[in-house]
């Protein structure tokens, strides 16, 4: 995980207040603290010099970076993307129907739909399910959620 730290320096006889976001590989940028930035509150210029290191490195999701307060300015991380599930053939799993959760419900992993070295993609992987409800489904690897625990009549 990749983390930004940004901190406040003051005006000095020869240049105005800013604040440098920085690294630990060392890459860093320095915007002035006293700009227009397109962040309201307190820690907007934090955000923009943080965005800024974000921009120049060409790392994507810079708009989306969480912030907080250390002793000495703030410290930026990017959100973890969501987890998909890691599913294999007799994986129980929990289905969430996306019509209106009509038939969601737990089930066991029948199949799944895609050649050995081909990556998955949430969006297209078909999996096939045996549901406990006795039915069977295909649904797309996106809709399934691991159970943290089955309902005892599941048992």
């Amino acid at each position: 995980m990749k983390a930004i730290t940004t901190r406040y320096v003051g005006a000095t006889d020869r240049r105005p207040a800013r604040i440098i976001a920085s690294d630990l590989d060392g890459n860093r940028v320095t915007v002035p603290a006293d700009g227009d930035f397109p962040y309201d509150g307190h820690n907007g210029a934090h955000r923009a010099a943080a965005v800024a290191l974000c921009q120049r490195m060409d790392w994507p999701g810079g708009e989306s970076l969480i912030g907080g307060a250390v002793k000495h300015g703030m410290v930026w991380v990017f959100p973890e993307p969501p987890r998909l599930p890691t599913v294999a053939i007799g994986a129980r799993v929990y289905w969430h129907d996306p019509g209106d959760d009509v038939a969601s419900g737990y089930g066991t992993v029948v199949s799944i739909g895609v050649d050995p070295g081909d990556s998955i993609d949430p969006d297209e992987t078909i999996i096939a399910l045996r549901l406990d409800s006795g039915g069977e489904a295909e649904v797309l690897l996106r809709e399934l959620s691991l159970p943290l625990a089955a309902p005892l009549a599941a048992r």
